[in-house]
């Protein structure tokens, strides 16, 4: 083979299951050929300005891609009708085959979570983290909201999150950006997997890796969203609720100055943000919703009070009576702050609301987010 073709068929198929809008393809390679990701990048891209002969831009738009073992996956964030499409396809396959590839273009498979993940427990145990975010956390009125987070920190806190979710011993992992969602097999590569992430989360505003065993039910579950808000679970039949908590805590101590703010209480096993908070437990005293669009806040208020966070001096001013909290100072200006009797907050699955009115009293002005407003 030495040209790029188009495999319309299986595009067209994935094209009509998005309803017409948007697709993923996928740049596969032909045997000894090696891709370079900034070209196929560029080709999407110039596919796009050679068809846009008007200056609508009104035609198929290439998004951005993500380098995956199989090939590259391209994400078509407008697709036009059917002859746009066609025409763009045939326009982006040209531009690679004149770089000298080979291979196909085709429609990137698409593998969910297996269906016996369903079979877990609904609510896990999960910590929330909010990483500390540079610049703009809103994003342009009518745009999208960014990451935010700095590049380095990015990089560093995708490897601590990838290599706490592999393990030796796990069956499948499934990588998910934005609407891609793709299974990577039983052995990734803990960096290459890092570095999609790190690349790919900023990109689409979502994404994380599924880590999982059937035969012991164990997944560990890690999900990204913008502006900056990591959510991580973990299920394991064999494992108690304390055994899984002390799995998760070592989290926190992984650069540990690039977080604003983390929680650790139940949530859904599938949760992508931190809308999942209200999933479970007594109605919590703010919409986690609202620190999307005040993400500023989180440097001194708290959604909820919880029976593990960690929290900085600002958050410690505004609390009113800490004294029978256990409070560890593990980085500078960060403190582990725990409740003296983890049972009642974890043993049942739902925080006991007795303890937690108790909590939120102790933690006074941390949950007067109006006020901060």
């Amino acid at each position: 083979m030495s040209d790029v073709v188009v495999v319309w068929k299986p595009i067209q198929a994935a094209w009509r299951r998005g309803d017409f809008t948007d697709v993923w393809l996928l740049v596969k390679p032909a045997p000894g050929v090696e891709l370079d990701l900034p070209v196929v990048e560029a080709a999407a891209e110039k596919a796009t300005d050679d068809l846009d002969v008007d200056g609508t831009d009104e035609g198929t738009v290439g998004g951005s891609s993500i380098d995956l073992s199989t090939g590259v996956a391209v994400y078509l964030a407008r697709t036009g009708d059917t002859d746009n499409l066609r025409r763009w396809l045939q326009r982006f396959a040209t531009l690679l085959t004149q770089h000298g590839y080979a291979g196909e273009i085709k429609a990137a498979p698409l593998a969910y979570p297996p269906s016996w993940t369903a079979e877990l427990e609904r609510y896990q145990m999960t910590l929330f983290i909010a990483y500390r975010t540079e610049g703009d956390t809103q994003g342009p009125s009518s745009g999208p909201i960014p990451w935010a987070v700095p590049p380095e920190s990015t990089r560093r806190l995708m490897r601590a999150s990838v290599s706490w979710a592999v393990r030796a011993d796990d069956q499948a992992h499934h990588l998910m950006l934005g609407t891609f969602s793709s299974r990577l097999g039983k052995a990734p590569d803990i960096s290459r997997t890092a570095d999609i992430l790190a690349t790919g989360v900023p990109a689409y505003g979502q994404g994380g890796l599924w880590a999982l065993h059937r035969r012991t039910r164990r997944a560990r579950v890690v999900s990204f969203s913008v502006p900056g808000l990591g959510v991580y679970s973990y299920a394991d039949d064999a494992l108690s609720w304390r055994d899984r908590l002390d799995d998760l805590l070592p989290l926190l101590r992984e650069d540990t100055e690039s977080i604003d703010l983390a929680m650790v209480r139940p949530g859904p096993l599938w949760a992508v943000d931190w809308f999942s908070m209200e999933a479970n437990g007594p109605p919590m005293d703010v919409p986690p919703a609202w620190f999307r669009t005040h993400r500023d806040r989180l440097i001194d208020t708290v959604p909820d009070a919880h029976g593990v966070q960690l929290l900085t001096g600002a958050h410690l001013d505004r609390a009113r009576d800490l004294s029978n909290w256990v409070i560890d100072q593990i980085a500078p200006d960060r403190y582990l702050v725990t409740a003296p009797d983890l049972e009642p907050w974890f043993a049942t699955g739902v925080a006991d609301p007795a303890v937690v009115a108790a909590a939120r009293a102790d933690f006074g002005d941390m949950l007067r987010w109006r006020d901060a407003a």
